[in-house]
């Protein structure tokens, strides 16, 4: 019979032992569940742990194009954890790539099943709405989506598709009338996009302005003056009356007696010069207009705004004076965007319209020792 001291000795190995199996398993199971968001850890898991880590490798090999090694870490990974939806969501994407469409559905209802956490199972399902044509699921579903990402590599692709579907663009408008978070990429015009899908895009804040209320001018000031810029002026101009009706048409001289100014550009009105040689400021009386004083060396665009005017020529006509005196100081010129120094001097002038959809009409200021008040403008048709 052993020795009580040799019992308890074995005890005392077999505790060891067992704390060290503890140990392992807490171990990889930890670097298991960290593999999930930490590629590098994956190769660190062994075989009969690797559930997260199985996952994490079949993520790597769909972006690396081993399609066969991704489905089998995807199946190992379901089997893993088969209430995972990120799991089956995986297996499903790779299925797709592989056009195994109904085996990928059926992957992708399991991943629904799970939750709807999965991003690669709400694009499925999102798309799929708008397969059958359930717009309005189909945009409840995306802007899910984007509210939890709104800068998501596939929302543009995904928005492409509602936009070329008049009923996905109205389904889409109704989202954007709520001004998600995704709302100011969207209004984000980058050199990549065509001219097609900027119609569509300007089309369903059309709809938005209509179906819900108007976005404000703050908002839409960048996305019209892209349109401007792309020389899609008709869009700017009815994008820019529906969310800012206060703010005036781009086709007309807007504020002729200089009552609102800005030193940002604008779609509609004026906009000021900044600079260490020019200071413009309003003057503070009901139609004084503006005072603008020029300290540098040669005559400046002290103040610009677009303009749509009809071929042909049209006279400028404007009220400036100096020191109580009318000045000579101030000039007119009206170009496609970059201004070029006119004819200064009397107070009016006769403009041929250059060939463009929009006009920059500038109002230029030569040097002096004191400000000049220009108190009113306005364009004179033939």
């Amino acid at each position: 019979m052993p020795k009580p001291e040799a019992r308890r000795g074995g005890w005392r190995w077999a505790l060891a032992g067992l704390a060290l199996v503890a140990a392992v398993v807490a171990t990889q199971s930890g670097l298991d569940r960290l593999s999930r968001k930490t590629p590098q850890l994956e190769r660190l898991v062994a075989g009969p742990f690797r559930a997260n880590a199985a996952l994490m490798r079949g993520r790597i090999d769909t972006a690396f194009g081993r399609d066969d090694a991704a489905t089998a870490s995807a199946v190992q990974a379901v089997r893993a954890m088969p209430i995972d939806s990120a799991s089956a969501g995986l297996l499903g994407a790779i299925l797709l790539r592989r056009e195994e469409p109904a085996a990928a559905d059926a992957a992708f209802r399991v991943a629904a099943a799970g939750g709807w956490r999965d991003m690669a199972t709400q694009i499925y399902w999102t798309e799929q709405s708008a397969i059958v044509g359930e717009w309005d699921l189909a945009a409840a579903r995306l802007d899910a989506m984007l509210r939890a990402r709104p800068d998501m590599p596939q929302a543009v692709q995904l928005r492409d598709a509602f936009e070329a579907d008049p009923a996905g663009r109205m389904a889409l408008a109704h989202s954007i009338g709520q001004r998600p978070n995704w709302l100011p990429g969207y209004l984000t015009i980058n050199a990549r996009i065509e001219p097609a899908a900027l119609r569509r895009r300007a089309e369903v804040l059309l709809l938005a302005a209509r179906e819900s209320a108007p976005l404000g001018c703050d908002i839409l000031t960048g996305f019209t003056l892209g349109l401007i810029d792309k020389g899609m002026f008709d869009a700017a101009n009815r994008v820019w009356g529906a969310h800012c009706p206060r703010g005036g048409r781009i086709t007309d001289l807007n504020d002729p007696d200089f009552d609102r100014l800005s030193t940002d550009r604008v779609p509609a009105g004026w906009t000021v010069a900044t600079g260490g040689d020019v200071y413009v400021s309003p003057i503070w009386a009901d139609g004084a207009g503006v005072s603008a004083q020029n300290s540098g060396r040669a005559a400046k665009a002290v103040l610009q705004q677009p303009v749509a005017l009809g071929a042909g020529t049209r006279t400028v006509r404007w009220t400036a004076s100096e020191g109580g005196r009318v000045t000579d100081r101030v000039g007119v010129s009206l170009d496609c965007g970059q201004p070029t120094r006119p004819q200064i001097g009397g107070s009016e002038r006769s403009v041929a319209i250059p060939d463009c959809s929009v006009q920059t009409l500038s109002i230029w200021l030569t040097p002096g020792a004191g400000p000049v008040s220009i108190q009113k403008i306005e364009v004179i048709n033939p």
